[in-house]
């Protein structure tokens, strides 16, 4: 039997996340209790301690813009391209988060921002420094569909 890679077992993990996930709080925790896989790429890096992350103000929208990001299996139109979409239902808010820097000289990633690339996790204006960052956040339905599911269930609930 082949032996899975570090990078086969993060794809699982980020696919096991997004099919499995129904709310926020889910996706902190399992965010959480899976921080190696955001923080390494190649299985060869330390990850910090993460010490909190949390998703806030996030509200769903039928028509995130996708200029700057979109989903997984989507397109981006940040030229605003009538031949392509021009936003794609999801929710927006803002992700915070704080990790102890493992490095002695206090210098961590270059872009934060990339944690997230390609997880489903879309971040735009943001920053931090030394420990705490911010950023807005867009997690798009076609990439949660077990969040977008439960979405539906409150949505009809509500009428």
């Amino acid at each position: 039997m082949k032996r899975r890679t570090f990078k086969d077992r993060r794809e699982a993990c980020l696919v096991r996340m997004r099919e499995t996930v129904e709310t926020f709080v889910d996706l902190q925790g399992y965010i959480a209790d899976n921080w190696r896989y955001f923080w390494c790429r190649h299985g060869n890096e330390v990850a910090p301690e993460l010490l909190s992350i949390g998703f806030y103000e996030m509200r769903w929208n039928i028509k995130a813009r996708n200029t700057h990001s979109c989903p997984l299996d989507g397109v981006e139109n940040f030229m605003g391209d009538p031949n392509k979409p021009t936003s794609y239902p999801g929710w927006e808010g803002n992700i915070r988060y704080s990790y102890i820097e493992p490095r002695k000289d206090g210098y961590g990633r270059s872009f934060e921002s990339d944690l997230w690339k390609m997880t489903g996790i879309n971040t735009g204006t943001g920053g931090g420094g030394a420990k705490d960052f911010r950023y807005q956040v867009i997690l798009y339905a076609d990439d949660w569909p077990a969040m977008a599911k439960f979405e539906s269930w409150k949505l009809i609930e509500r009428k």
